[in-house]
This record gives structure tokens, sequence and C-alpha cells, in this order.
């Protein structure tokens, strides 16, 4: 982790968790939207008696989830919980035609649209970038083997 974004986690962190974590159903929402937008057969199995609602589950816990280890980073200032994540679900993902470019889409969403949505003043976007890039590059990274 680079010291610029150490300094603004540790002045900024806890205030910037705050305020997405009160805009989370939002901010899961417009990601969520983006995936069937973008990626309309993502996770999509036909063969599933389920496939419809396990597509939704999917589109919607993708961004929870990633919301709650952002949460983490912010207030912790510890990136161990979103790396362990990304390992352990890399086989997982692959079997449903997951690649790393929609991991990638989806973290670029979710700091995207959370940044839109708190209003984050221009020194605090500048940190939300650098906290994105930072979970970007943990992702490329974590996933690598993934096409």
């Amino acid at each position: 982790m680079n010291k610029e974004l150490i300094d603004w986690l540790v002045e900024r962190g806890w205030s910037i968790a705050q305020l997405l974590d009160q805009r989370r159903e939002e901010i899961v929402a417009r990601v969520t939207a983006r995936f069937y937008a973008h990626f309309p057969t993502l996770c999509l199995d036909t063969f599933r008696p389920d496939a419809v609602q396990f597509q939704a589950l999917v589109f919607q816990q993708t961004p929870l989830r990633l919301h709650r280890h952002v949460q983490l980073v912010l207030r912790a200032r510890s990136f161990r919980s979103m790396d362990w994540e990304y390992r352990w679900a890399v086989g997982l993902l692959a079997g449903y035609g997951v690649h790393r470019h929609h991991l990638l889409r989806a973290a670029h969403w979710y700091f995207d649209v959370g940044s839109s949505v708190i209003g984050a003043c221009p020194a605090d976007r500048k940190g939300l970038l650098v906290l994105e890039a930072a979970v970007l590059n943990l992702i490329e990274e974590s996933v690598l083997h993934l096409k």
C-alpha cells in the first residue's frame, strides 16, 4: 500500500466507509443493473432449474461482497480478506464463465457509482481513485490464472 493511500485512509477512511455504507443499497442496485446491461448472459446457466434466480443472486452478491471488503479496507486499512476471497473464488467463478475482466469491471463500477452517490469532494475522489487502483491491482494479482 502506498503512502498516499495510507495517509488518505487514516484521514478519511472511516468517514468514507460510513458514507458508502449509508448508500450501500443504492450502490449495489446500480452496479447490479450494470451487470444486467453489460453481461446479460453471464452466470445464466440454462441447465439450472433456478437459472434466473441464480444469476440475480450472483449479480447482487458480487457488489455487496465487494462493498463489505471495501468497508474493511477503509476502516482497518487491510486488503487481506479481499485478497483471500478473490483467490478462493477463482475456481468457482471460472465454472460460471466469470473472467478477470468481469471482476475488474465490477470493481470499477463499484467505485464509479460509490464516488458519485456519496458526492465525493475532489480530494476524496482522488483517494477513491487511488483505492480503486489498489483494488484493481489486487484483483489482477489474485486471479492471474483466470482469462
